[in-house]
């Protein structure tokens, strides 16, 4: 091994980043730990918990305490729906975000597999670090490609396969999924 270290995102990815770069590679907790929130009735703090190595939201929503915890079980439904494979270059991403909760079984909804979808890694970065886009709130669909628009009528479409992953058969559940949360 070099004396030279890649730091990733996602903890997913380590391993495979390992051993096709020969780095000693590291995971940082993840870009959502720092979660603003953008409506008083929803303060977020992202907590890591070091003995069982996972990830929870610890939260004050509409002043009441929770803690709620991420299931990686969510993320395998979306793969086994879609029948897609993991894929490095691609982030699974929550098209509704945990700000636009109100309560708490609106935060439980919203980290449902209909919620998510699998975009390519520059797009991903692009919704969730620009902080003035906020796109990823209205899901539709321009032929197979995907559009995300917020609701001043800002849209990122994201192009089958090139940017974005799923099951073109789940479209319409998709659709129907992201209205019944708006």
């Amino acid at each position: 091994m070099s004396e030279a270290i890649v730091i990733i995102e996602s903890p997913n990815k380590v391993e495979k980043v390992k051993k096709y770069s020969g780095y000693e590679t590291f995971a940082k907790i993840g870009h959502f730990m720092n979660l603003v929130s953008f409506d008083e009735s929803f303060k977020a703090k992202f907590e890591y918990d070091e003995k069982n190595e996972k990830i929870f939201l610890k939260s004050t929503l509409n002043k009441e305490e929770i803690k709620f915890k991420r299931s990686s079980l969510i993320k395998e439904q979306y793969f086994k729906k879609h029948k897609i494979n993991k894929n490095i270059s691609f982030e699974l991403h929550h098209i509704v975000p945990f700000y636009f909760a109100k309560d708490l079984d609106m935060l439980k909804a919203i980290d449902d597999w209909h919620n998510l979808i699998y975009i390519d890694a520059n797009s991903h970065k692009i919704l969730t670090l620009d902080k003035n886009i906020k796109l990823a709130i209205r899901l539709s669909f321009d032929n197979d490609d995907v559009v995300l628009e917020n609701f001043t009528g800002a849209k990122l479409i994201l192009k089958k396969e090139q940017n974005v992953s799923y099951n073109k058969d789940l479209k319409t559940e998709m659709e129907n999924y992201n209205r019944s949360l708006l």
